[in-house]
């Protein structure tokens, strides 16, 4: 029996070996080098501070990037609960984008947050989650298929008060 049980192992190994060749490199130091021209906005951020309240979000644009110092979710008067609940001692704000094109829109994060899109009253569907271009600083990608108007972006549950964030168009 024991010698069935080492043969088994044995003849395995090669497949664990190869299983391990088709997962993704890990990264020893990610970089913005390895971005696409695409991602070019990344590299060039504006600081901005998001609002507690919708009234006042400042206008963030497609092909931007943006340093936000985001502030406690205790004090952000979100226009529309959120598809998630608030988690206490996290971070967020609101920020308004003005679209004139529709199209496909990507907002990329260099870290943990959730992320709503709100048209009159009411949460945009998302088409996709992806995780940024590979060996980069971008975390995760969340896309919208957007038609002309005017939206708020709704960012909650973030774990720090900074956070970098992109309009990208698909």
């Amino acid at each position: 029996m024991r010698v069935g049980l080492i043969l088994a192992i044995t003849a395995f190994a090669p497949l664990a070996h190869a299983e391990d060749a088709t997962k993704p490199a890990t990264c020893a130091a990610p970089s913005d080098d390895n971005l696409p021209a695409s991602w070019a906005a990344w590299k060039a951020t504006q600081s901005l501070v998001p609002a507690t309240d919708a009234a006042k979000s400042p206008d963030v644009t497609p092909g931007h990037a943006y340093a936000l110092t985001l502030s406690p979710v205790a004090q952000i008067i979100y226009p529309v609960s959120a598809d998630k609940p608030l988690v206490a001692n996290t971070f967020g704000g609101l920020l308004s984008l003005k679209l004139a094109e529709g199209g496909t829109y990507g907002i990329a994060l260099d870290g943990k947050a959730w992320i709503d899109v709100v048209k009159d009253g009411a949460i945009v569907k998302s088409v996709s989650h992806d995780h940024g271009p590979a060996c980069t600083t971008v975390r995760k990608t969340v896309d919208f298929k957007l038609d002309p108007g005017l939206y708020a972006i709704q960012i909650a549950n973030a774990p720090v008060a900074n956070l970098k964030l992109a309009i990208i168009s698909k």
